[in-house]
């Protein structure tokens, strides 16, 4: 069965099978941990080898998150599971994140933000409950434009791996993000 879980899409096609696909892109993570590494050798040069060390760490001491992309205000059981799942074995927490329309009105939006807390409830409690780190975020974006949300989470919660969402979402998300991208179908 796990050869039948994941399919791969590169760039220009499919290189197999299955119902989780990654798509390659350019990792905004990179930029910032060159950065971080830019930073530190001049803290070096100038003598400052114990500053240099605490840029270094910094990165390294961040909990290493799976960002799960809610499919509207609901999470499917089968994304919560996977995502459950695949954080146990990585090691890694999770940030739960719903993603909805900035141009609603306050009670549209107060309602999707109840709607969404109380769906991801479950899967918190359950993550915290296998000793997991575990958070659930609301932010709200321009209609189709769940990437601003997304990098904005990913940066204020740092070291976000990857994301993991259902298909409508990935849709959205093609090419907008730099970080590794999977669909759980």
């Amino acid at each position: 069965m796990p050869g039948r879980w994941f399919r791969r899409t590169a760039t220009g096609g499919d290189a197999g099978q299955g119902d989780i696909r990654m798509r390659s892109t350019t990792a905004v993570r990179v930029e910032e941990r060159l950065a971080d590494y830019a930073e530190a050798l001049a803290l070096a040069e100038a003598g400052e080898q114990l500053l240099a060390g605490a840029v270094i760490r910094r990165g390294e001491a961040q909990v290493r998150r799976i960002l799960v992309l809610g499919h509207g205000c609901g999470l499917s059981s089968r994304l919560a599971g996977y995502a459950l799942s695949l954080a146990g074995r990585m090691g890694s927490g999770l940030l739960f994140l719903h993603v909805g329309d900035a141009s609603h009105d306050a009670y549209r939006r107060a309602a999707f933000e109840r709607q969404a807390r109380a769906g991801a409830l479950e899967w918190v409690e359950a993550a915290r409950a296998r000793g997991m780190a575990a958070l659930h975020e609301v932010r709200f974006a321009p209609s189709g434009r769940p990437d601003q949300a997304v990098e904005e989470a990913a940066r204020a919660h740092g070291r976000v791996e990857l994301i993991l969402s259902e298909p409508e979402e990935s849709e959205l998300m093609r090419g907008r993000t730099g970080l590794a991208l999977f669909t759980v179908e």
